[in-house]
Order: C-alpha cells, then structure tokens, then sequence
C-alpha cells in the first residue's frame, strides 16, 4: 500500500510539474488579468449602454413633457378668454352640425301679387335692441302615428341675454290663424301645406315675432331622448295616473303603473303623458291647454335631468341624441347659443303659452270644426312683453283686434 502512494503521489506531482510548463502560474495570472480586464471592458460598455438608454428615454420625458406643457398653456389660454372659449365652442358646434340631420329643401314662402308676379313675404321684425338681446328658435314635435304628419308640439325657446333666461312658450295646435297663400287653417296644417319653412313663416308674420332657426324630433326620438337620459321625474294627479294606466296612450302595455304623487317615467311613459289632453293636469288645467302645459313640464323635467349630467355624460347623451334632431341651424348660430347659455349662464327656465286666457274666443270654422280664434293683438303684445321682458312697442296692430271682434261676434 506504500508503495502505491508514493506511487500516486509521484504521477500527482509529475503532472503538476508538467501543468506548470505548459501555462506557468505567471501566464496563468496574466491571462486571468486579461479576462478581468475584458469583462470589465464590457460591463463598462454595458454600462455606458445603459446610461445613454437612460439620458435618452429622460430626453425623451422631458420633450413629452415640455409638449404636454405648451398644450397645457395653451388650453389655459383658449379656456381662460371668451374669444378661446368661443373656439372651443366652434369646434363643438360644428360637430353638432355634422351629427344632426339637414332639413329637406321645401319651397320658399310666396304670395302672388296684382300683377300676377311672385315675391317673398318679409317676417315684421321686433327693433334692433330687442333682436341683438333676444334670440328666438321654433322647437315642434312631428305626430307621425298611421303615417300622419302633424306638428302637435310647438314651442318658441327664447334665450334672453339680457336678464338670463330662456322662455318656452307652447302655441296651441287649434289656433285659427293666416297661413300665408292658403288662408286661415289650424296652426298644425302650416307644416303639412308647405314644411318647415312655411310653419315658422306662419308663426312670424302672425305674430310679428323673428325666429332665427328652427329643431324637430318625430315622437319616436323623443321616447329614445328621455331613455338617454335615464327617464325624467314628473308629478302625476290620480286622475291622471288613473287615466294612463287605462288607457293606450303609454303604448307598452308593460310600463302602465304609474301612480299618483312624482315617478320616473321613461321615453314611452313620458310620451303617452304629453299626449294627454282628456283629462285636467295637476293643478287642474284642461283640453289643450292642459296637454301643452304637460309638454312644457316635460320640456323643463328634461332641461334640470341635463343640469345633473357631468360633462363626460353630456358628451355621450349627445352624441347619441344629435342623430335624432332635424335643424336648419348652422354651426355659426349653434357655436352663438352655446356661447350665450354658457357665458351669461343662462340656466333660468320660465314657460307659458298662446292664447292667453280671456285672448281668444271657441269658434267653429266655415267647416265646421273647432278651433281657438285669437286675439291676435292682445296675444302678440303678451308674446313679446313675456320673451322680451318689456312691453311690446314695436308694430301696430290694433286692426288684428278689429278682426278678431268682428269674426268672434259671428
């Protein structure tokens, strides 16, 4: 056994010896200092690598930055002055423009005259202080049950920049008045005669009032409107509620339960209660009088249901609900109302409505059918201290009184 030790213990130091020749413990340490060296190059260009990654992506951050800054700025700019705001407002308008529908071309509102020529019948207008401060919109709602195409809801919106409101104010459908080169009709046969244009011409010119531009929705996107909104809280009478859960005016048989005292109707509900006209209002007006009363309701249910929205919801309701609407109203006059509502805060909603009690008189039609005669110049003097807020001085109109007397004694 001792032998063999010796014997591995020499081939052990044989080896070592010849290990030693051929990479001696020098060269050994010198290349190991090599591959230190090397790997130290590398992790210094790593290094190197990394911090001009970082120099570069903290470049990169304060470009973003300095970029998110300017816009910053300049958004503090534009929102910081009317002027700005009115930009923001133009871009949004002319969205709203885009979204909502063209009317269709009707034909322009002409009388014939002796000579048999044809010309464009002038809307009397109010003097220039009354039009700068007072803008006037027809808003109207289109029946289109069995194909029908009546203008049952017709409401005037008047925006006051001079003491903040704006004014509703319902015309009633049975109103007997001139409508220009078809004689005297309904107020709601205006729009079945000649569109759009000839309503609001027929408006004007009975009433000595300007409007600007006109929106109407059928009654289908009046229910899809409301459902937008998450429905709108009205308060019903018990003869009322009684009254739509028995009848069809709420056309889904699923939603007749309402109840006596404030519910949250929705699209269908809400619409079976404007239609209501049989049955006295809470408060005890009735017939039509009533029906338009429930449609300004609803008008103002609507306006305080958009008040409680947050501006990301607003977006999204409208955007929704554009799709729904027919104007003639440009971007230009959209960006204008915006920019009074917004900047005068005009957030006060008042309504009334046309013919005034103890204005007009029942009267039956060489027809014979049923209808409101004015007064024209009682109800116009009305109309104008109520949306102008002052007195109306502007027309002459004292023989509409004559008429009126003189048709109302036959």
């Amino acid at each position: 056994m001792g032998s063999e030790e010796e014997l591995l213990e020499g081939l052990d130091e044989s080896l070592k010896q010849q290990v030693n020749e051929i990479d001696p413990p020098e060269a050994a340490d010198e290349g190991s200092s090599i591959l230190e060296n090397s790997e130290d190059g590398i992790k210094d260009n790593e290094d190197q690598i990394k911090d001009n990654g970082g120099r570069k992506k903290k470049n990169q951050l304060k470009i973003l930055l300095i970029v998110l800054g300017v816009i910053v700025v300049l958004l503090v700019g534009l929102l910081g002055t009317r002027s700005g705001r009115n930009m923001v407002y133009s871009v949004v308008a002319t969205y709203i423009r885009g979204k909502t529908k063209a009317p269709e071309v009707t034909p322009g509102l002409v009388e014939t005259t002796d000579t048999g020529e044809t010309e464009v019948t002038p809307a009397l207008l109010v003097d220039d202080e009354e039009e700068e401060n007072v803008k006037n919109y027809l808003l109207f709602g289109i029946e289109e049950i069995e194909g029908g195409g009546r203008t049952d809801v017709m409401m005037i919106a008047s925006i006051n920049k001079r003491d903040k409101t704006i004014r509703l104010t319902s015309l009633l459908r049975d109103l007997y008045l001139e409508i220009p080169g078809h004689g005297q009709d309904r107020l709601n046969a205006a729009y079945g005669y000649g569109g759009a244009d000839l309503l609001v011409s027929t408006i004007e010119q009975n009433f000595s009032l300007p409007l600007e531009g006109y929106a109407h929705v059928n009654f289908s996107a009046f229910e899809n409107v409301i459902d937008l909104l998450g429905g709108i809280e009205i308060e019903l009478g018990k003869t009322e509620a009684n009254y739509l859960n028995t009848t069809n005016y709420i056309s889904n048989v699923s939603e007749r339960h309402v109840t006596a005292g404030v519910n949250l109707l929705t699209g269908n509900q809400a619409l079976g209660y404007c239609r209501v006209r049989k049955v006295a209002t809470l408060g005890g007006e009735n017939n039509d009088f009533g029906r338009t009363l429930r449609h300004r309701r609803v008008m103002t249910a609507i306006f305080e249901k958009y008040k409680e929205k947050n501006p990301i919801e607003l977006l999204s309701i409208m955007n929704e609900c554009l799709g729904y609407v027919t104007t003639d109203l440009s971007a230009e006059q959209i960006t204008e109302i915006m920019d009074s509502v917004i900047e005068d805060q005009i957030f006060t909603l008042e309504n009334d409505h046309i013919p005034q009690a103890n204005m007009y008189s029942d009267y039956y039609t060489p027809r014979g059918e049923a209808v409101l005669l004015p007064d024209l110049a009682a109800n116009t003097e009305f109309l104008h201290d109520f949306i102008y807020n002052e007195p109306e001085t502007a027309l002459a109109v004292d023989n509409q009184s004559e008429e009126f007397d003189t048709l109302s004694e036959q």
